[in-house]
């Protein structure tokens, strides 16, 4: 899974040149740059090896929330969106998905711990990575369970059952899958307890941050640097 090309070693380094980079798309304004931050977003991610199916999937995951952001936008003014309406939805959607990408990017090219070793080492309160961790791991607690449900309905048959006629299935469904979530929360709650657990994580040991890392910080930082003064000295 995690066969992409490291730009950079330290986790901790990776996470705070992401963060610089949000923050520079999200400073830009002129829907030209944004588009080909875009458009560089995606070539980049396919030059250094993610697969353009996992690309596109996890943006079309998005559309949902873009099409709730946009719409409203676009047409609160009536059904012909005006020329401003337009451009802020423009600006609104690539500043998502070019944001989405870095954090594709991140997740992409780390594991979990890893990442959670970086958040240690950037000195994030180690209350807040223990929630992190936990929910991750709650999370793939939940997704068990929905595929198991999933199985057991399609062992009965359930696939072929109309559906105006499965609603009811459905509702029980939700709510045994609600009610063995509180039941899963509570045995994790008493077993991390019963253990004396005091927020405390181990992590691996942290290496040296090499020059290379440093570079490439610095490159980042220059070049948000130089397109926010072009786009608000010459645009």
């Amino acid at each position: 899974m995690f066969k992409q090309k490291r730009l950079v070693n330290k986790s901790e380094i990776l996470l705070l040149n992401s963060f610089l980079i949000i923050l520079g798309i999200v400073a830009l304004d002129d829907i030209r740059i944004l588009g080909i931050v875009l458009l560089f977003s995606i070539f980049f991610m396919l030059l250094i090896g993610i697969h353009h199916k996992k690309i596109f999937y996890k943006i079309f995951c998005l559309l949902p929330l873009i099409t709730l952001i946009s719409l409203p936008i676009l047409f609160g003014g009536g059904f012909l969106p005006s020329e401003q309406r337009a451009i802020l939805a423009f600006q609104l959607v690539s500043k998502i998905v070019s944001t989405s990408i870095v954090l594709i990017y991140v997740g992409e090219s780390r594991s979990a711990e890893e990442l959670l070793d970086g958040l240690f080492f950037l000195k994030i309160p180690k209350e807040m990575i223990a929630i992190i961790m936990l929910s991750f791991r709650y999370s793939v607690m939940i997704r068990k369970d929905i595929f198991k449900g999933y199985l057991a309905l399609k062992s009965r048959g359930f696939n072929n059952i109309k559906i105006y006629r499965s609603l009811n299935v459905i509702g029980e469904l939700i709510g045994g899958f609600f009610l063995r979530s509180i039941d899963h929360s509570e045995k994790v709650y008493q077993a991390m307890k019963s253990r004396g657990f005091s927020m405390y994580i181990p992590i691996e040991k942290n290496v040296k941050t090499s020059f290379k890392d440093l570079i490439f910080t610095m490159i980042i930082i220059l070049v948000f640097f130089i397109i926010n003064l072009f786009e608000r000295s010459f645009i």
